[in-house]
């Protein structure tokens, strides 16, 4: 079965069994010769141990303000850094609490102290909805921003969970009400935003149809009367059949860096640049 080879390969390495997914993606590909995921491994399997082999060009510090549950999405705001988590606020009185007793996504801001973050409190109140807000992006010297946001509705009786984005202008001292992205729709999800600095381009995520398969990541940009342009997809050289998500866009280098569990890696989602 396919659908069930694909799954088996992309848990496998995971769990370290790199010898096992080569052979069900070795089948895989055989199968399937035209799929961008299997082209991609032929491409790139032979890189395997340089992926899997420490090469000393980065070193990685673990923040202080890390939980035990989830962390993730930081971007720079000024000369502050706004990330999300569902266990970041020491204040059990700010949570919110999903059907399950579990803690929903807020964005959390901290201010840097050398090469670690201060205590991290609630971005802002006002952006807080009743279920995950986050990951964020902002431009415009952090007076303009996009993030992500949970929304609900009702389709046959049957409850459908999606993600939108939100935009939010500070402006008199305050984040202005949250205004909902164009391209956002019911039949399918919009997240992870990433704004240029002056913000007339952002890219993102969606799973909308005519993509590749799975989250494909967008770029679409803003014209002189703030419209923003109709989704332009980056193409099967960034997108596959799998999911690419958490696009960031480096400007002074041009280079942009996403997350894909399609490409070829160590397993699940690995980090790609571009």
């Amino acid at each position: 079965d396919i659908g069930v080879t694909g799954v088996q390969t992309c848990a496998l390495p995971i769990y370290g069994k790199y010898d096992e997914a080569s052979k069900l993606m070795d089948k895989f590909k055989e199968l399937k010769p035209n799929d961008l995921r299997a082209k991609d491994y032929t491409a790139n399997y032979i890189e395997f141990a340089n992926l899997s082999k420490e090469d000393g060009r980065y070193t990685i510090n673990h923040m202080n303000i890390n939980t035990d549950a989830e962390d993730f999405g930081p971007c720079y705001y000024k000369n502050k850094i706004v990330f999300t988590s569902t266990g970041a606020n020491p204040k059990p009185s700010e949570k919110k609490y999903n059907w399950n007793g579990k803690p929903f996504l807020n964005m959390y801001v901290s201010e840097v102290e050398g090469s670690q973050l201060k205590t991290p409190v609630i971005f802002d109140k006002s952006l807080d909805s009743k279920m995950h807000d986050g990951p964020a992006s902002f431009s415009n010297n952090g007076t303009f921003m996009a993030f992500t946001r949970n929304i609900t509705h009702l389709k046959k009786r049957e409850r459908i969970v999606r993600v939108e984005i939100c935009f939010s202008n500070f402006k008199d001292g305050k984040w202005s009400k949250p205004e909902p992205f164009v391209l956002d729709n019911k039949e399918y999800s919009c997240g992870h935003p990433c704004l240029t600095s002056d913000g007339n381009t952002m890219y993102f995520t969606s799973d909308m149809s005519g993509g590749f398969g799975g989250a494909d990541i967008y770029k679409t940009t803003k014209d002189s009367k703030g419209v923003w342009s109709k989704a332009e997809n980056l193409g099967n050289k960034i997108n596959t059949e799998g999911d690419e998500l958490f696009p960031f866009y480096e400007e002074k280098n041009g280079v942009l860096f996403f997350s894909s569990n399609g490409h070829f890696g160590l397993g699940g989602l690995d980090v790609f640049v571009c």
